[in-house]
């Protein structure tokens, strides 16, 4: 991968309190990051450079006495040096990358660019009277910039994205001090975006081929996933121990986790993502 020479990075950030229990903040700077590596092994065209993302918030933080605080911030983020096939007409851009696919011809370069802005709320409560939460919630947009030099949304652009966590622990000592606890996680967003399948041309083909001129129009259906934690921790003198059971997507939702061309079925084909799943783990530390 190309090393640019003098990549300056410049960042800054000011905060100030302009009432008790009150705090603002504003950040501004520009990050860098390498493309995927099966981006940079799929280019046939030479080195790709950094990824460039130029960002900017705008923060506020009120704090509930000593145990609980709220936060609004306002965010933008634009980036550029993204890999796009050099051959146009093709559905494919650098910052819709999926692992699981790569369908484009001819090498990348570096000249597509993205943007992401939005607002996001959060509340926190520490723990207070063996109690605590956490949520957080998410209005965006996340869009590139297609070949007709149109801003379009990105396979990200799930629109909302709200996730909660609440758990309460039970301390007492008899002989050795135990905690026994339990907290629940919530997610969920507004699904992925994704390009339909061209079931003539994958029949044809005997593979699965996608149709590039509705290049991430359709939408999957709303995603949201519950999981339940379960533990109990045991301190003693020399050793300390936990015993924990994890259940995860609690409800056994069904997400869709892609789709796909069955060249057996000659169909397009649903997957689903793992349903209900429970983890027991027991740790010793010495």
């Amino acid at each position: 991968t190309e090393q640019e020479s003098g990549l300056l990075l410049p960042r800054a950030q000011v905060e100030f309190d302009p009432f008790t229990n009150h705090k603002l903040s504003l950040a501004i700077g520009r990050q860098a990051k390498l493309p995927a590596a099966f981006l940079l092994l799929a280019d046939s065209g030479g080195d790709l450079p950094f990824i460039l993302s130029d960002q900017v918030s705008l923060k506020h933080q009120m704090t509930l006495g000593n145990k609980s605080t709220i936060k609004a911030e306002v965010f933008g983020q634009y980036h550029s040096q993204v890999p796009v096939p050099s051959v146009k007409g093709q559905g494919f851009h650098g910052l819709n990358f999926e692992e699981a696919f790569l369908q484009f011809e001819g090498p990348l370069e570096a000249e597509g660019e993205g943007r992401n802005y939005g607002l996001e709320l959060a509340w926190q409560q520490f723990l207070r009277k063996d109690l605590y939460f956490f949520a957080n919630g998410t209005l965006f947009k996340s869009e590139f910039l297609n070949e007709e030099n149109q801003w379009q949304d990105s396979r990200y652009d799930t629109r909302y994205i709200l996730n909660a966590t609440v758990g309460k622990e039970f301390n007492w000592k008899k002989k050795w001090p135990k905690t026994f606890g339990v907290n629940l996680r919530f997610h969920l967003n507004g699904g992925q975006r994704y390009t339909p399948v061209d079931l003539p041309s994958s029949i044809i083909f005997h593979t699965m081929v996608l149709d590039d001129a509705n290049y991430l129009a359709l939408q999957f259906p709303e995603y949201w996933k519950a999981d339940l934690r379960i533990y109990l921790r045991t301190s003693k003198t020399k050793r300390s121990s936990s015993l924990s059971l994890d259940i995860q997507n609690l409800t056994n939702r069904k997400n869709v986790g892609w789709i796909y061309y069955d060249p057996d079925l000659r169909s397009v084909e649903r997957k689903d993502q793992l349903g209900l799943i429970p983890i027991l783990n027991w740790r010793l530390e010495l």
